[in-house]
């Protein structure tokens, strides 16, 4: 059983219900939800209940990919286009042609890169980097955020005209505080699911344990709630029963006491850790740029030869 089909509380199921009615229409869909919710889940719901779900279905999350970088994923280019692009790359817009194209994060993506959907939304195409020939495509938008995208129109951090083009339709996933007893059926299911994996045998819940699982807020929803089942059957399989949960909450006022990793990085004076955060950000820049320094300097919005300087600061090979 998938975990998206897992409720029977009315919140749930009048979400599902509105899901499957859009999946039958050929139009852009917002979803929205708090972390964790499952936005991607809903977003596999519209494809595969859709007439095309034969035809391919993309998932580009915007927030692990800034700047040009997002916009050559989504777009493409030819070759020649930047330093390093030997030979034409199809971006993911053509990649999902007949299908679907699912963008997470969608608040982060560039106000260069919304004016771009915008034409893909409006005309059904667009141009890849560095070409001056547009592509005819056929896709359904689906976009998810954990902000509310009206929100961040009227404080112009999002363009207004692809918001109007994107809110065919807005679906909202309820928080699990709303869901009430789906806390339970939704607990029971990753309890079977780690037990089978691990050859465990299913533990006995307290009562009271289930009314922990009632009383908390679970802002990280049902993300959250998995992590802290899964780790509490495995910290409790020697005793085959449940009387609390591990970490589903902590005292108000109580500091946590630092792990050991955590009180050796405490020892470090300020200027490792900034070293620390560069190094990780210049490596995580490369990689994701398939090594070229020049879209790693403008994903990082620096200049050319303030990357550079970095490189050598911290003796990157050329």
């Amino acid at each position: 059983m998938n975990q998206e089909a897992i409720g029977e509380s009315e919140v749930f199921t009048a979400m599902m219900e509105q899901t499957s009615d859009l999946a039958k229409i050929h139009r852009p869909v917002i979803v929205f939800g708090e972390r964790g919710v499952g936005k991607e889940l809903v977003a596999d719901r519209l494809h595969y209940h859709a007439p095309w779900w034969t035809e391919p279905f993309i998932k580009v999350n915007c927030g692990t990919l800034g700047g040009s970088l997002l916009d050559a994923e989504l777009f493409g280019y030819e070759a020649g286009a930047f330093t390093g692009a030997d030979k034409k790359r199809l971006g993911k817009i053509e990649a999902a042609d007949g299908g679907t194209l699912f963008l997470d994060e969608i608040a982060l993506a560039s106000k260069q890169v919304q004016e771009k959907l915008l034409r893909v939304i409006e005309y059904g195409e667009f141009y890849r980097l560095s070409s001056n020939r547009p592509v005819k495509v056929s896709i359904r938008l689906v976009v998810a955020s954990n902000q509310h995208l009206q929100a961040l129109v009227d404080r112009k951090e999002f363009l207004p005209d692809l918001y109007d083009r994107l809110c065919f339709d807005m679906i909202e996933i309820p928080p699990l505080r709303d869901r009430g007893s789906d806390i339970r059926l939704l607990a029971e299911y990753f309890i079977r699911r780690f037990c089978l994996d691990f050859d465990i045998p299913p533990p006995v819940i307290e009562e009271s344990a289930w009314q922990q699982l009632y009383q908390h807020q679970w802002p990280g929803n049902i993300r959250e709630l998995k992590n802290v089942v899964e780790r509490t059957v495995f910290g409790s399989r020697d005793q085959g029963h449940i009387v609390s949960w591990r970490q589903v909450s902590k005292p108000s006022g109580s500091p946590e006491t630092p792990r050991k990793n955590e009180q050796s990085s405490v020892q470090k004076s300020f200027t490792d850790h900034v070293e620390d955060f560069e190094r990780g950000l210049i490596e995580t820049a490369l990689t994701s740029c398939h090594g070229s320094q020049k879209l790693a300097a403008e994903h990082l919005k620096l200049s050319y030869h303030q990357f550079r300087g970095l490189l050598r600061k911290y003796g990157y090979k050329k």
